[in-house]
């Protein structure tokens, strides 16, 4: 693959896609705490204890440029789907292909997860540590349900840029600033839920306008418009009402990321600076064959790797719980144990991509779908919905209600794998499947 890689292809945008999903994961593991309580096992975040080395989250969250990488692509894959005849792009085929990719290793993800919250609970795990791995394993699919939202919106957005390329460059900050003020007016999150799609449908754009005119920016340019960026992210985590952590944490008032607010916008901003001031030297590093190798092995399984992070940190947590080794969070030998944690983790996850890494590379099966927009969309909003059911209430007591409720309603993991499985079969182009049509990956 390293040697077919054709010359117009930006491999600095892969890249970026593997180091922001890698971050997630480092981050992940770095912060995460389980301790034991009076109250049972509990899980958390050894930000709460150790306050100063939140800063260190402004480098690790890198779900925007994520959401960046993203727009970029989806603007490549779009254009090469026009054919020179002038023909219309089709959208319906668009999204098959999109949640195809996303959701197949998702689903078998999820199904896994199910029966494997059914046997730790038949074997008599502690029902507390069985709940706590599961919420933990669910909360990837958060950000699946976000990318799903803002992928179909991208049609339209993308419309909306080539007639006034920088009206949503301006519309959309204004707004997100606009809900963070009712939010925090109002000391509710609630209203601030659409900025998960605000503000990563800003990322989206940022991706359009790099896909087209990223050669133009120079490093300067880019490097004064990160210290702008980072000028008023002080300015508003200091003076402002906005914590330093740009992740969230138990018991804050406000949270940067759950939803995301302005502060996540200008992360976003500051991190694309500074990666395009280093993108020159970068692209001549990428032409290495041995690091081009390593890009495309972390991106040829990057969604099962995203998937499967969490799942490693709660196996081995669990391990380590069940063992008593657990020092508080933030001492000098819970700091230690952080590299035994690490290989561990790494280990587990190691096995887990092996495991299921194959479900990610099949060959697409929606090449041929064609049309049928609405109902392409209507079952990724369906599929949202049982991603989001997920992510609130975790795997385990699938036939049970429970967790958070979402939308007014509180459901059982076994509706929402119906809804998933609902979803993606309308969405990824059945019915009315034709026979499938291999096509080439595009940027």
């Amino acid at each position: 693959m390293a040697a077919a890689t054709p010359p117009s292809r930006d491999r600095y945008v892969d890249f970026l896609r593997a180091v922001s999903i890698l971050a997630v994961v480092t981050g992940h593991w770095v912060i995460a705490t389980i301790q034991r309580t009076p109250r049972g096992i509990e899980v958390g975040n050894v930000l709460s204890d150790v306050s100063a080395i939140r800063p260190v989250t402004w480098v690790f969250q890198v779900m925007g440029v994520f959401f960046v990488v993203g727009g970029f692509s989806t603007r490549r894959s779009i254009e090469a789907r026009r054919d020179g005849s002038g023909a219309q792009f089709d959208s319906g085929a668009f999204f098959a292909g999109r949640v195809e990719r996303l959701l197949r290793p998702t689903i078998v993800f999820v199904v896994a997860w199910l029966i494997g919250a059914v046997a730790l609970d038949a074997i008599g795990v502690n029902p507390k540590l069985v709940h706590a791995i599961a919420r933990i394993a669910a909360q990837p699919l958060w950000f699946l349900a976000v990318y799903l939202l803002v992928t179909l919106i991208a049609p339209v957005q993308l419309a909306v840029h080539r007639r006034a390329p920088f009206a949503l460059v301006v519309i959309l900050p204004i707004t997100v600033a606009c809900v963070d003020a009712l939010r925090l007016r109002h000391v509710s999150s609630g209203p601030a839920v659409v900025n998960y799609l605000l503000v990563f449908a800003f990322a989206q754009e940022l991706g359009f306008h790099l896909a087209n005119d990223w050669d133009r920016v120079t490093a300067r340019v880019a490097l004064i418009v990160a210290a702008v960026g980072a000028g008023i992210m002080v300015l508003l985590v200091t003076a402002g009402p906005y914590p330093v952590s740009m992740v969230g944490l138990p018991g804050a008032r406000v949270s940067n990321m759950s939803p995301p607010t302005v502060c996540i916008l200008l992360l976003t901003i500051v991190q694309v600076g500074v990666l395009t001031a280093l993108r020159p030297a970068a692209r001549r590093w990428l032409e290495r064959r041995r690091v081009w190798s390593a890009t495309i092995a972390v991106n040829a399984g990057i969604m099962t790797i995203f998937l499967w992070h969490l799942t490693a940190a709660a196996l081995v947590g669990s391990v380590m719980y069940a063992a008593g080794v657990l020092p508080h969070p933030g001492t000098a030998t819970w700091w230690w144990l952080k590299l035994p944690w690490f290989v561990g983790c790494a280990a587990v996850l190691g096995v887990l991509v092996a495991a299921t890494v194959g479900i990610e590379r099949l060959p697409a099966r929606t090449g041929a779908q064609r049309g049928r927009p609405w109902v392409r969309g209507v079952g990724m909003l369906v599929a949202v919905r049982g991603l989001a059911g997920f992510a609130l209430t975790g795997f385990d007591h699938p036939g049970s209600p429970g967790g958070s409720a979402f939308l007014g309603l509180r459901l059982s993991p076994m509706v929402d794998l119906g809804l998933l499985l609902f979803g993606y079969g309308l969405a990824a182009g059945w019915p009315g499947a034709r026979r499938p049509e291999l096509t080439a990956p595009t940027q």
